[in-house]
């Protein structure tokens, strides 16, 4: 690989979000996932995952949670859903800089429950009682959850990107 291509990431800080409404929906949410289907193994019931976006979404995300109505807008590869990934490297591309140049991204609680394999134009009709899709259901490495209350974004991780 050539050097000048290559780029170190550095995190500058990570801020915790503490917000009741948020964390009482999220409890909600899984509760009555759980009465649908009795939870599979424990680490089915949720994942931490992370999502990349603008600097403005981020400061709308942690004070009002994530809005459905915008999932989609970088594609619907496995539907119609809000993506999560389990690598940082895959949102960290959807991360834009903010004004001092740093990029933001999400890490979330992400109740995924049961889920299948996803395709274009995927929505929560399509999945019926399931609650999530994934690109490979037997190695998922990135979600979309139809459902806002099926998240908790708990940590807002500041980074910073430099090429060597």
């Amino acid at each position: 690989m050539n050097s000048k291509y290559r780029t170190t990431t550095s995190v500058v800080k990570i801020d915790r979000i503490q917000s009741m409404s948020l964390w009482r929906n999220f409890e909600i949410k899984t509760s009555t996932m759980a009465t649908i289907h009795p939870w599979p193994p424990l680490e089915r019931k949720f994942k931490w995952l992370f999502h990349g976006t603008n600097p403005s979404s981020i400061a709308e995300i942690v004070e009002e949670g994530f809005d459905l109505k915008l999932a989609g807008q970088h594609g619907d590869t496995y539907g119609k859903g809000i993506y999560f990934a389990r690598e940082a490297s895959h949102s960290m591309r959807f991360s834009t800089p903010n004004d001092k140049g740093n990029r933001q991204m999400l890490l979330c609680r992400v109740a995924v429950g049961v889920w299948c394999q996803g395709y274009k134009g995927f929505s929560k009709k399509s999945i019926g009682l399931l609650e999530s899709t994934a690109d490979n259901p037997a190695d998922p490495k990135i979600f979309a959850v139809y459902d806002e209350a099926q998240i908790y974004p708990e940590y807002v991780v500041t980074f910073e990107c430099n090429n060597s």
